[in-house]
């Protein structure tokens, strides 16, 4: 099942194309801009400041071209820009230009390479001092309307995460970040291949985030201004109910998920979003989870299939040109009864599990110029993610496809950023996170009711991290990011009164390099 978008995607071309006059319609098609790209750094401050009001918070990756449209517009719009967003605008309008101006098309590539000291704790909890480079090679062709796009990376960071999937057992760890087609048609977007996304308006989405490796899927996205839609669907890894069966016969999972955004008025921008995850033994793709337009919680409760449904919403509000507030509430499944009556599932079996993230960001407070003070709270119960099916874990390769710090805890953030000069960017934050004995690889009960789980959990952890961190980029190739803090844990990993304090700093030399020239005339 999986070959069957490739199929497809010529067809779904030469489609568009013969609708459109002169072929295909809309603005010309420019690859994603990648999650991890330095330029995000300051779209985020420039998107809080309210410079790109028409750029939508909840989906990202943006398209290159799509932000090098916002940057002319604010640019151009002679709004109250300080000296310092101006030159922040005119450093992503150099960055955005290469592979823009398509009136031929084109061909290019990108080089990235990082190379970082970290000091931070080992899998037995003691401090050490690390060092690993991070190298990317990008290339990139675009027609009209169309870009191809494939990015690969050496990571030697990789070789300490416990969940990366690739050999260990040599001395570099490689992974394909990006891999993709991408074809605009009107307000059409079509996407297939693979890239990370964060769907949602806070930093760390809790419906989709950046934090699991990047996988492959399909993206039907329309977007007519003040609404958009979108549309996802893949086969995520397939899972063993037991690892230590050799002869276990592994379950396929499948994961589809839509949302709707609305901005009825220029401050505030509203979203209803729905995700399911399904599968079996020997299971494929299911069409009735694939329909764009279903609703899977009604799929799912209305047939004898089995499978995890989320449902929930998001905001963000203006409320003023110094503050801005957002929040997203996610329902792991719904659960309804009527008169005291169970209608879809019995709460002692699986109880209503939630996570929610309320915060706002606050703009040049008392005064300050070219400042930010954001603060959020975000708590997420004992048993979301997970589900009495192991197959149904909301999951890629052990690592949550939402919040990175998977279930059973809460966090307290709080940022505050200052910029005295358009190359230096300073940010000071303090963050306390309690994190109970829940995981979304435990074991579902038989048995129990939500109202007697105590919150957090067992033995809880927590965490407190006071850091500052400095940034200096002087243009659009090499820039210098470091970090220095403090943490202290209590009850460490879980342990009563085991308690430890690690210094941490973190300090990366990046550069990133690309080009862009048109192909020669008869060249395909």
């Amino acid at each position: 099942m999986r070959s069957r978008p490739v199929v497809f995607l010529p067809v779904i071309v030469v489609f568009l194309s013969s609708f459109s006059p002169g072929g295909l319609l809309a603005s010309e098609t420019t690859p994603y801009l990648a999650m991890d790209h330095w330029a995000y750094t300051y779209i985020d401050i420039l998107q809080a400041r309210g410079v790109f009001p028409n750029l939508w918070r909840s989906t990202r990756p943006y398209n290159r071209a799509e932000l090098l449209t916002a940057v002319d517009e604010a640019l151009a719009g002679g709004g109250k820009l300080t000296g310092v967003e101006r030159e922040w605008l005119r450093l992503l309008k150099k960055e955005l230009g290469i592979l823009i101006e398509q009136t031929e098309d084109r061909i290019g590539f990108r080089l990235e390479g990082r190379v970082s000291t970290d000091r931070a704790r080992d899998e037995n909890g003691e401090g050490e001092t690390d060092a690993d480079y991070f190298a990317g090679l990008e290339l990139c062709t675009t027609f009209p309307h169309v870009a191809l796009l494939a990015r690969t990376v050496i990571d030697q960071d990789l070789l300490e995460d416990p969940f990366y999937q690739g050999r260990k057992d040599i001395d570099w760890a490689a992974n394909i970040e990006d891999a993709y087609a991408l074809v605009n048609a009107s307000k059409l977007t079509f996407f297939f291949g693979r890239t990370r996304r964060n769907l949602g308006p806070a930093p760390v989405s809790l419906f989709l985030s950046n934090n699991p490796s990047p996988f492959d899927h399909l993206f039907l996205g329309l977007d007519f201004g003040w609404v958009q839609y979108s549309f996802m669907t893949a086969r995520l890894d397939n899972m063993y109910e037991d690892e230590l069966m050799e002869d276990e016969i592994p379950f396929q999972r499948y994961l589809s998920l839509h949302r709707f955004d609305l901005r009825p008025i220029p401050s505030l921008e509203i979203g209803l979003f729905e995700a399911v995850v399904y599968g079996g033994r020997g299971s494929g793709l299911d069409f009735s989870f694939s329909n764009p337009v279903s609703l899977y919680f009604v799929v799912e409760n209305a047939s004898d299939k089995e499978a995890n449904s989320f449902l929930g919403f998001d905001a963000y509000y203006r409320a003023w040109d110094t503050l801005g507030l957002f929040g997203q509430l996610l329902i792991d499944d719904v659960k309804i009864s009527l008169f005291g009556k169970h209608v879809f599932y019995n709460d002692e079996v699986e109880p209503n599990e939630f996570a929610y993230v309320i915060g706002g960001e606050l703009i040049d407070p008392l005064g300050l110029n070219d400042t930010r003070l954001t603060g959020s709270y975000t708590k997420v119960t004992n048993y979301t993610y997970n589900s009495t099916n192991v197959f149904e874990r909301y999951t890629y390769e052990g690592k949550p496809l939402g919040h990175p710090g998977g279930n059973d805890f809460d966090l307290i953030r709080l940022r505050w950023l200052f910029a005295p000069h358009p190359d230096i960017v300073f940010e000071s934050e303090y963050a306390r996170m309690r994190k109970g004995e829940g995981s979304i690889s435990a074991m579902f009960p038989d048995a129990f009711s939500s109202s007697e789980i105590p919150f957090p959990s067992g033995t809880v952890e927590t965490t407190d991290l006071v850091s500052i961190r400095a940034r200096y980029q002087s243009g659009q190739h090499i820039f210098v990011d470091g970090r220095f803090g403090w943490e202290w844990k209590n009850n460490y990993l879980n342990i009563p009164d085991r308690t430890s304090d690690t210094p941490r700093f973190d300090i990366t030399l990046g550069f990133e390099w690309g080009f862009s020239r048109k192909k020669p005339i008869g060249q395909g």
